[in-house]
Formats: C-alpha cells, structure tokens, sequence
C-alpha cells in the first residue's frame, strides 16, 4: 500500500515516526500523524491553515497553574471562581510552589523497537487513507486522504476540540480536498 503514497504522504508517515519520539512516545499515533500533517508542505497541511489551524495548536495544552488546562481555567472562570484569587490564596497557605506540578523525569526517546512502530489507531488512519484516496476516485494517496481519515475515524484529544473550535469537521475537509486536489489536476 506505500507505494500508493505521494511523494509528501510518505514523508509525513516518516516524520510521524520522528515526531512521537520527540514526544517520547514508542508508537506512532493519530496526534503524531496530525501534527505531522499541519507541519508538512501537503495539501492537508493547507487544508489545516486556511481553518487556521496551526501545529502548535495540536500539541498538548501548556499546562497552567496547578496543570490546569486554559480549557479548564475558563470553565471555571465561567462558573464565577476567580481563578487569580484562589491561586492568591494557596500560595499563600501552602506556599509558593503549591500550584508547581512536580518534574517529571525526561522520557528516553525511543527508536529501532521491533515490529511496527504504529499503533493500531494509527494503522487503522493509514487504512482509511487509502478508502478515502478511491472513495474520491483518486489514484495516490495524498495528505489530505491522510487527514480525511483522521477526521473520520475521530482524531484524539486535545487536537479534536482545536479542529472543531475551527470549524473543520469531516464534510468540510472532505469538500476541500476536492476542490485542492481536482485543481491541482
């Protein structure tokens, strides 16, 4: 099936690998593709920019105070809890490092494991790819199948609240895909 590929679908699975090890992961996942994908050069990549989606959005959330998410800080600031104040208030009852998460130890980056370096998530994603590349008639498989696949498998948290938060559902790729890959035919 790789050999379907394009030429920037092929390079996006091989940074994938990269990318999770720079994570520190030891498989490939759907998050490692989709932040590959908005890093590349491909049609997916455009896709992903025009919604205005960028690769840092796609990476975990910084944490905040007390590894809270912003997600998290404006739920609660939507509650009426002022956030500032009661993080005031537990540095000073438990001091100032109260709300500092503990280090974690680095994850050694790991490379050369056998047997494939994808999950089954992430294989089931390059599966779809190549439905979505003959559902739409097309013979390669291009970043942008890559990224229809995603979607329609459903892609991991945090990036699925940044992809609806943009409005880039499925039906949306999916039409823009077309409307890339036909022009560019």
């Amino acid at each position: 099936m790789f050999e379907r590929f394009s030429r920037t679908a092929r390079t996006v699975v091989s940074e994938a690998i990269t990318t999770a090890a720079d994570h520190g992961d030891a498989k490939v996942g759907p998050r490692h593709l989709l932040i590959t994908l908005a890093r590349s050069e491909g049609t997916a990549a455009r896709i992903l920019a025009e919604a205005g989606i960028t690769p840092d959005m796609l990476e975990d959330p910084p944490n905040g105070p007390a590894g809270l998410t912003d997600r998290e800080l404006r739920a609660l600031r939507a509650v009426g809890i002022d956030t500032d104040a009661l993080f005031r208030r537990m540095e000073a009852t438990f001091g100032p490092e109260a709300l500092t998460p503990p280090a974690e130890p680095a994850v050694p980056r790991r490379r050369g494991l056998l047997g494939s370096p994808f999950d089954p998530k992430a294989k089931k994603a390059l599966e779809l790819s190549l439905r979505e590349t003959i559902a739409a008639g097309h013979r390669t498989i291009d970043t942008a199948h890559l990224l229809l696949a995603l979607l329609r498998q459903g892609p991991p948290e945090p990036a699925a609240t940044v992809l609806a938060e943009h409005g880039l559902t499925y039906d949306e790729a999916r039409r823009r895909t077309g409307e890339l890959l036909d022009e560019a035919a």
